[in-house]
Parts: structure tokens; sequence; C-alpha cells
């Protein structure tokens, strides 16, 4: 029924797979052929070959970090000395290869602390402080030596052959290389790229910048640090000025840079090029060295920018930064990202959309489509349509107790998969992980709340005043109810509907935004099936944005429409109720917000910052009853600002999966325009930004407004984003006033440390919902859920759902003779 790919997709991957074990197959020959060579070769050719994977490694441990990340280090020659002296320390009281892994642990420890010291600069500056940490290192050793031990130098005679020191060159050289392959495909790879590119974006992509710098920085310098210890013994005599010489930093820094830092092969290249070409003028033309040295510099700055291997285009941080996103992405559950296609569940059954048409899910953190979508027509509508209504009757005639049992069941199976259910919310509309274990959460209490509702559509039997007669008001379900859910709570705001109208013994069409296909829709299906819902009472049909209006028009027209829940903007409920209103369609609407916070003087002010900070900002203001205006008594006004920017400070932007994340991604780009645009007009008529206002790819920073003014669209316009406005106000006659002053009227909140009066004011605010001493932000599966004006028709949640989805019908028995005005 869902395949994992087709064989195209098969094949590609088989091919990619023996590509990638060719490579390192020739690789382990190559290593073993080199490993032979000492064997065939001449003293001299050893002792070359000793100089080369020595300059290798050097230049690809430095090009581990340096390259991707261009922080320009000249560093080298300190841990390349560190490594020598601890085999001149070491050598001849402990056991080779001993002093070698002593000298890269001492390469990278040394690193750690220049790395912290270090790493916070950039450019020329970093640069200049490596160099001279370097130098430091350098002296220090000369100082050590000189006072100290009263000694210039060591003398070393280890009895090793140059076979020896070659085979462990070749091990640490091959070691470098296979740590730059490695790092170059793993997401740590690309997170140091996308720090070179921009490490304020890589920061907010879920990259931690100063752990990753630190700790490639100290392998790159563990590797030198090897490097130094295993050459040591060629020499018969070290001291600090041939061990720290800075010439090494250089030297290592025109290998990697002449062979290309862009690609693993690169700095071997370049280090073999250069070492040949040292070889030949340090023996022909030994007092020109420097000036070649210098040459090839230059040659390699101004001709060669990519080095040699560069002739490929260097990777764009555009592109790297996209990979990083998708890298960070790819922890999607398998189940959903490896899946070609979805299918429509329709009479219980899974199929395709006509002509297989399809449209990309796309996750809001990357950017990047991680599985594809049936695309439904109206057509398919209509078959929906059509198969509620044949499994309505049987459905609806269910006793209570069977309907309660397949609801419950579905609740049992949503708590099993709430770890799974949870992680489709953050792939597929950016919630960190809080926002999606609170909405999992809350939809297992809400699940269970509606499996209550079979037996609470109770009537009554009222007396009448014709004799013999009795009056019977009864419930019964309206038939098929049509259920269009928004993307910003899908399951929520899905399952509100669903799950009390299934109970109640109604049959749903549901049709969830195109941004949230599947936690809005196809993962409900997949739930409810499993808990046994008969084929027909639960129908399920995705579409693009491009077919969106033909289907809701089948989703409010169709004859076999008893009701339409909508949640979504209020222009479209608007029209939707038009609609509704010309087919006599009942209709119940939850829209748009404007929700007020209004904090009076004698506040708790910690209260009112977390309210505050909670309400405006909880998954990223993408909530309908969010708190974007406050309305703060004066005396309170600055204090609350400025406790609120310090808050708002400390909610970590970045990886919605990092559990320490507040704010994640935007959730579609249309929605982040939205929410600049609203910060820019209002930023452009003398609003001031007290904290935020900036985009950061799909992110935008939590934003505090203030000198917010009526003639600014985010004064009356719904943002739907982290934008709250702060407006001080003379008193709490004027916040009322200003509470009012919208054509919504959703959620609204009070805080006060004088409960009677808070009360008393929630009473004058025209809103669906007023919370004192809580935050705008706050709902319970058994609470009337809805808002006046602008902001819908009709409520969701606890009794009011029997009212929403069933139809109140009087039946009366009449016992005995009646007799009407004709009769003779």
């Amino acid at each position: 029924m869902r395949l994992r790919g087709g064989p195209g997709r098969v094949w590609h991957r088989a091919r990619r797979a023996l590509r990638g074990k060719r490579a390192w197959v020739w690789g382990a020959g190559l290593l073993a052929a080199l490993g032979a060579a000492p064997l065939a070769l001449s003293a001299y050719h050893v002792a070359l070959g000793l100089a080369l994977l020595a300059d290798v490694a050097l230049a690809s441990a430095w090009a581990l970090f340096s390259g991707p990340t261009r922080y320009l280090s000249l560093a080298a020659a300190a841990f390349f000395g560190v490594g020598a002296y601890t085999t001149a320390l070491l050598g001849a009281r402990v056991a080779w290869p001993a002093p070698v892994l002593a000298g890269a642990l001492a390469g990278g420890l040394l690193a750690l602390p220049v790395g912290l010291l270090a790493l916070r600069l950039r450019g020329p500056y970093f640069a200049i402080l490596t160099f001279g940490l370097s130098e430091l290192v350098r002296h220090a050793v000369i100082w050590y030596e000189s006072r100290v031990t009263g000694t210039v130098g060591r003398v070393l005679l280890l009895p090793l052959e140059r076979r020896t020191l070659y085979w462990g060159l070749l091990l640490i050289a091959a070691l470098a290389v296979a740590a730059a392959i490695l790092l170059r495909r793993s997401r740590w790879g690309l997170a140091l790229v996308a720090i070179g590119g921009d490490e304020e974006r890589a920061e907010v992509l879920g990259v931690r910048p100063t752990g990753v710098k630190i700790a490639v920085f100290a392998l790159s310098a563990a590797l030198m640090g090897a490097t130094g210890a295993a050459i040591a013994p060629r020499w018969t005599y070290i001291d600090p000025h041939i061990a720290f010489n800075p010439l090494i930093s250089f030297q290592v820094i025109i290998m990697a840079l002449l062979g290309g830092v862009g690609r693993p092969a690169g700095p071997v290249v370049g280090a073999l090029v250069l070492g040949l070409l040292s070889e030949l003028f340090l023996i022909q033309f030994r007092y020109v060295y420097m000036i070649v040295l210098g040459a090839v510099l230059i040659l390699v700055v101004l001709g060669l920018p990519h080095g040699i291997t560069g002739w490929q285009a260097e990777e764009r941080t555009e592109d790297v930064v996209r990979r990083l996103r998708w890298a960070i992405a790819r922890r999607i559950p398998r189940r959903y990202a490896m899946r070609r296609q979805h299918q429509l569940f329709i009479g219980g059954e899974w199929r395709d959309a006509p002509d297989g048409r399809t449209f990309p899910d796309v996750t809001p953190a990357t950017g990047e489509a991680f599985t594809r979508i049936p695309a439904a027509d109206a057509a398919t509508a209509r078959a929906a349509m059509e198969a509620a209504e044949r499994a309505r009757p049987e459905w609806g005639d269910l006793q209570p107790a069977v309907r309660a049992g397949i609801v419950l069941k579905a609740a049992q199976i949503w708590e099993r998969r709430r770890e799974d259910l949870a992680e489709m919310l953050i792939t597929e509309t950016g919630a960190v992980t809080a926002k999606a274990g609170f909405e999992v959460g809350y939809c297992l209490d809400l699940i269970r709340q509606a499996a209550s509702l079979t037996y609470q559509a109770s009537g009554e039997v009222a007396p009448s005043n014709v004799s013999g007669k009795i009056n019977y008001f009864m419930r019964k379900p309206v038939g098929v109810v049509s259920v269009i859910s928004p993307w910003n709570f899908p399951y929520l705001l899905t399952l509100r509907a669903v799950a009390p109208a299934l109970a109640l013994g109604n049959a749903v069409v549901l049709k969830p935004s195109e941004e949230t296909p599947l936690a809005g829709g196809l993962l409900v299906a997949e739930v409810f099936e499993e808990a046994g819902v008969p084929p027909g009472v639960l129908n399920v049909i995705t579409c693009a944005r491009a077919d969106v209006e033909a289907v809701g028009d089948v989703l409010v027209t169709h004859p076999a429409v008893g009701v339409v829940s909508f949640t979504g903007s209020t222009a479209t409920g608007r029209a939707l109720a038009e609609k509704a209103g010309r087919h006599l369609k009942r209709i119940v609407l939850e829209l748009g917000g404007k929700s007020p916070l209004i904090v009076l003087e004698d506040a708790d002010l910690d209260l009112a910052v977390s309210a505050a900070a909670f309400g405006g900002f909880f998954h990223q203001g993408q909530i309908c009853m969010a708190a974007t205006r406050i309305l703060v008594e004066h005396p309170l006004a600055d204090a609350l600002a400025s406790q609120l920017v310090e808050k708002l400070g400390t909610l970590k932007m970045g990886d919605p999966r990092d559990p320490r994340t507040a704010i994640g991604p935007i959730t579609s780009p249309t929605q982040l325009a939205k929410v600049r645009a609203h910060v820019e007009d209002a930023v452009a008529k003398g609003a001031k930004v007290l904290t935020g206002g900036r985009s950061r790819g799909p992110y935008f920073e939590p934003t505090l407004l203030t000198g917010v003014t009526p003639e600014m669209r985010c004064y009356h316009e719904e943002t739907f984003g982290p934008v709250v406005v702060l407006i001080p106000v003379k008193n709490a006659d004027e916040a009322v006033r200003l509470a009012n002053d919208t054509t919504y009227g959703l959620s609204a909140a009070i805080i006060t440390g004088d409960p009677e009066r808070g009360m008393a004011l929630a009473e004058r605010i025209q809103s669906g919902i007023v919370h004192v001493n809580d935050s705008t932000v706050h709902d319970e599966p058994h609470a009337p859920f809805g808002g006046i004006k602008g902001s819908g028709l009709g409520r969701h949640g606890g009794r009011a759902a029997p009212e929403a989805f069933t139809e109140l019908r009087w039946l009366s028995l009449q016992t005995e003779r009646r007799h009407y005005p004709f009769d003779a």
C-alpha cells in the first residue's frame, strides 16, 4: 500500500553504495602499496617518503579545521613542537609508539585552552592570536630548558629503523585523510562549512559553534602532535628553535592552500607538490628556497584561489546551509521520510489521488520536501462524501458503548505512538519539543473526553398543554461533518472536531491544511483505522494549494453535509460562512484573534512577565489566542518592558529538536513574509523595536514593539508570529476600551492582585474567553472554546460538542384521543 521507493531509486542507492565501497577498497589498496614501498626503496627514498608523509599529515590535519571554517590558524608549529618534545622527553623511557600517542594527547590538550581563547575571534585577529600563542609556547619551552633543566636542546638516540617511522607516519597521514573524508560527509562537516559562511545562521540551524569548533580544532591539533612525535626520532638533536619553528606553520598553510582545502585530496596534493619542490630547491638552489616559497604563496593567493584541486567551483554557503538543514531534518521518522508516496483514506481504503498527483510536504526548519502527499481534486472530495453518507446510518445506530470503546481504543493507540506523533509535529510544523509534547498529550485527554460524549447526547421529557401528550426533545447525529483544519496545532484543532463528531455518531470527511497533511490528517486516519472505525466513517483527503478552493467548495455545499467545522483565518471563515448560508448549512467557525493581556498596577510583575512571554511567543506566536497586545498601566510599563526584554533574551532560537530551544521556525515562507511585513510597516511608521525585529533564515526573532498606533498593521491585523506590542494605559478603563478596540474577540487575560476586580473587568471585555491571573493561551478539552465578533461562530469542547454536532429534534407521543377543531 505504501512503497519505500521504486526500482530506479533502489538501483540508484545500490550504485551509490557500490561507489562508496569501491572508493574505500581503492584507498585500502593504495595504503597497502605505500606500506610495502619501504621494502623495495632505497634509504634516500624512504627518508624522502618520511618527509612527504609528515607534510601530508600536517597539511591534512590543518585543513581539517581551518579549511571549512576559514579560520587561518598559525598554531601548527606549537602543536607539532609539543609532539616532538613529547618524544624527546619520553622516547627513552617508554616503548614505541607510546610517545606518539602521548604527543597526540599533548597536542589535543594544548588545543583546548588555545581554542577557548582564540576561537572567539575571526579573520586577522584569530591568525595573530594563534601565532602569538604559538610563540608563547616556544619561548616558554626555551625558558624552561635554559632556566630549569640547564640545557639548550636534547639528544635523541632512539633505536628505531626508518621503516618503522615511515609506517607510523603513513598511519597518521591515513588517519588525517580519512578523518577529512568522514568529517566532510557528516553533519559536523556541514556545520563547519556553515560556520565558515555565517556563524550566526549556523547557530540558528541548531549547530553549537563553540563546541564544534573546539572539538575539531582539538582533533586537528592531536594529529599534528602525533606527526611531530612520530617524525622526531629522525633527528638526533632537538631544541625549541627546531621543534617550534614558525616556518612550519606557514609551510603547512601554503601546502594546504596550494592543493585546495575544499576537498580531502587537496592538502595531500599540495603537500606532495611543495614537498618535492622543497627537496629540489634545497638541494639545487638552497639560497633561493625562501624566495621560491614566497613566490608559491603569491601564486596560490592570486592565481589558484581554490588550489590545484579546486578546478570545480566550491560549494556555495547557501547550498551547504541547505544540506545542513536537511541533515538536521533527517531525524524525521524513517517511516515517513522514506515513503515515496502516501495515500488518501476513503471508504476504509487507502487509495492514490487521481492520475497519481502529489505535492511536496516541506519541513519548515530546512525548506526541503521530506515526502510527497496525494493531491485530491473535487471529484475525490465527492467520493469521500458519498462514502461518509453510506456509512453514517449504521455508525449512528451503534450503541454508545461500542462507539465509546472504539474512541477509547484510539486513545490507547495515540498514547502508544505519542513519541512518533510528536516527532512529526516537529518535522511538519517546526514545533519545538515542548510544544510537540504538550499538543500530543493534550490530544490524548481530548480523545478520552470525547469518548464520554457518546452518553451525553441526552434529551429531556417536557410537559405539554395538550392532554395526553408527552414531548421528547432528543439529540441525533447531524449525519456527515466536514472538518477543515489548520496548520498551527494540526492534531489538536483536527481532533477537537473529529473525535467528538465521531463519538456522537456522525461520519466525518476531514481535509487538513496543505502545510500539515500528515499531522493534520493522514496520521489521524491511521490511528482511527487501527482502532476499528468502520469503513467510510472517517475519510481523509489531502490536496495541493491550487485545489483548496474546489475541494473546500465540495466540503461545504455537498448535499450530505450536515455541519461544517472550520478553523483558520477570519477572511476564509467569512467566505465559507457566506457559502454555507447560501446552502443552508450549519457551520462552526474558530477564526483569528488579537488577544489582549491587561496588566494592572497591582499585578505580580513576575507573573505578568511569564504570562506575556508564554502567551505571546509559545509556538512562535502562531496561536489564535496569542497575547499580541500587552496593555499595561503606566506605573508598571517600564519595569514590565525591561524584564520582558530580558526574558526574551533567554529564549533560545534554533533547531526545534533541541530540547533547549524555545523559538522554532515559522511554519511557511508566506507566513514569515507577513510577520516581516508587519514589523517593517510598524517601524516605518514610528514604532520602536525593544528587542528582536529580524528574520534569520526561516526563523524570526522574538520581537517586542512599543509606540504602536492604530494606523499600523500590527495594531489591528493578526500577525500570527513572534511579535507583541506593548501599550501603556492610564487606567483599567482605558485598558478595557483598547482591549475591545478590535474586530476580534477570542481570548483575553487580566493580571491583577485583586481577583474580584479582575473578574469584574473580565465581564466588560468583548471576548469569548477571559482568564484572570493567567495567560491568554489556555484551553481544556471539556471547556467551551470559541470567540465572538470576527473570531468565530459556535463553540467546541465539553457540552458545546453535542450542540455543534447533533440536531435537536422534537418528538411527541399522543397517548389519548385528541379532538381537533375540525372534528364534528
